[in-house]
């Protein structure tokens, strides 16, 4: 298991304080106490690679079907681990770098990785981090990671029961892309400004998601449509079958 790094809070973390300042106080998960040093951290995410890779792995179906066991095992930690903890954070870890393998394998676009990428932390933030940090934020600044476990989860059962049917996923896949492109867009102002986050425009780019108008990019769209595939372990339902060019499907 790779040891965490350490910082007081995530850039992500320390740009929502500089834009909305102490407006109540919620839970920040994200926190893990090293156990040699007793000193609470938090989380680091991983830093996305932006579609960046070889096309290793395997033929193109065989990598999109890793990816698709990957996206659905994830969801296998997104429950109380309870006593087996440790066992399931070894697993977990172990599932992450499969995750990386294949995303760079692929290799995925940006807007995908995020997700991936996003999703994972949110799992591991949540299940099998043992401390909590604070951070004052409002009440209704939106939670897009537990929206997209939301999303799957119901996803998951309709495919359960057999009652997926297209116009359902297509619908699906709508509300992922708006998340794929709120993590993408806020992705790019953090790369646009490394060394001070751009507070105007992050509090645009969260009103246009509350909003319902933030529009999704043609990568956002797409990955919304694959991921519902993945879910479903339906590759080619919406958006066709994929391409060898792998990461040029989700941009120009």
């Amino acid at each position: 298991m790779a040891e965490t790094q350490g910082v007081s809070f995530s850039r992500r973390a320390w740009a929502r304080l500089a834009v909305f300042g102490a407006v109540g106080l919620s839970f920040l998960p994200g926190c893990r106490r090293k156990s040699d040093e007793g000193v609470v951290t938090c989380y680091v995410p991983v830093v996305t690679k932006g579609g960046e890779g070889g096309e290793g792995g395997g033929s193109l179906v065989s990598r999109w079907a890793e990816l698709g066991r990957i996206w659905r095992e994830l969801s296998k930690h997104n429950s109380d681990p309870g006593q087996d903890r440790e066992k399931r954070l070894a697993e977990f870890e172990a599932l992450r770098a499969d995750m990386e393998a294949a995303l760079d394998a692929l290799p995925a676009w940006p807007e995908l990785r995020l997700m991936f990428e996003e999703r994972a932390g949110h799992i591991d933030r949540l299940r099998y981090s043992t401390a909590l940090c604070y951070a004052p934020m409002p009440m209704d600044t939106p939670q897009p990671r537990v929206a997209v476990e939301e999303q799957v989860a119901a996803l998951e059962k309709l495919v359960q029961e057999g009652k997926l049917t297209k116009p359902a996923a297509a619908k699906a896949a709508a509300v992922l892309a708006r998340q794929a492109e709120l993590y993408a867009a806020s992705d790019r102002l953090e790369r646009e400004s490394p060394e001070e986050y751009p507070r105007e425009k992050l509090q645009a780019l969260e009103k246009q998601y509350r909003e319902g108008t933030l529009k999704p990019s043609e990568g956002a769209t797409l990955a919304g449509e694959r991921l519902v595939e993945l879910s479903a372990d339906d590759l080619g339902l919406l958006a066709g079958e994929p391409t060898e060019e792998g990461a040029k499907e989700g941009g120009p």
